[in-house]
């Protein structure tokens, strides 16, 4: 069952390195392996929050998330 990881502080863990060298595009769109267990990260909420363009992208990786989890996503994009 896939865990997912919203924002730098859950990208960190994940990844397991300093908050400093991470780019949080650089952890999104692929499903990681933390001590066995599938991780997808994406964005914080508040984020979306303060850039509403990137729920799409946050949709995406929800979906991903869904597939993993072997539910069938929706096809409906949330609205920016």
């Amino acid at each position: 069952m896939p865990v997912i990881g919203f924002g730098v502080m859950r990208q960190n863990a994940a990844a397991n390195t300093s908050i400093q060298m991470l780019i949080p595009d650089e952890y999104r769109g692929r499903i990681h392996d933390y001590r066995g267990i599938q991780t997808v990260v994406t964005y914080h909420p508040a984020f979306l929050l303060r850039d509403p363009t990137q729920k799409k992208e946050a949709w995406k990786d929800l979906q991903m998330a869904m597939s993993a989890l072997g539910l069938k996503p929706s096809s409906r994009a949330p609205q920016a």
